[in-house]
């Protein structure tokens, strides 16, 4: 009994069929012959097929990646809430200790206690400081501002400029 349901290929299979059909023409001279004419409709009516199923699966996986996102800022917003209840009832617990002028309080399981810290405040600008005491932070660079530039005839080193595409589904 002959099956009736054929094998579907592969995007990469489709591309390497239409590359070696390209091949094939380009063999006989660039003559298109109705045999050919007919393999690459064929091969163009499978890409067709594959790239709607492709853009099913981006658009499914564009949608799950949205409830990703959502789900994310979700979790972010209930992990706020509990730093704050924990920011909250830890000033709570120290400001009620500084009023019995407790330093320490031990528990069964737990030991609660001040411990000595230090910090440094500081009040001018940076570069009024010792150069050994700044840091030079470069938090990102200006793509557009040096795209422009080169684009006016500006030669900048280590930078250039880029021509790809990008796939666009509307």
């Amino acid at each position: 009994m002959e099956n009736s349901i054929e094998k579907s290929n592969s995007l990469f299979e489709i591309t390497q069929e239409h590359l070696d059909l390209i091949n094939e023409i380009m063999e006989a001279g660039g003559e298109l012959t109705p045999e050919l004419e007919e393999k690459l409709k064929i091969n163009e009516s499978e890409l067709m097929y594959k790239a709607g199923g492709y853009i099913g699966i981006l658009r499914k996986t564009a949608g799950d990646r949205l409830v990703i996102k959502s789900e994310i800022n979700r979790l972010k917003a209930l992990d706020k809430q509990r730093e704050n209840l924990e920011n909250r009832l830890k000033n709570a617990l120290s400001t009620s200790m500084q009023l019995y002028d407790k330093d320490k309080i031990e528990l069964p399981y737990n030991t609660i206690s001040f411990r000595k810290t230090t910090s440094v405040a500081v009040y001018c600008e940076p570069e009024d400081l010792p150069k050994d005491c700044q840091v030079i932070k470069i938090t990102s660079v200006s793509k557009a501002e040096l795209k422009k530039k080169i684009q006016s005839g500006r030669v900048i080193d280590g930078v250039e400029i880029i021509e790809g595409k990008s796939l666009q589904i509307k």
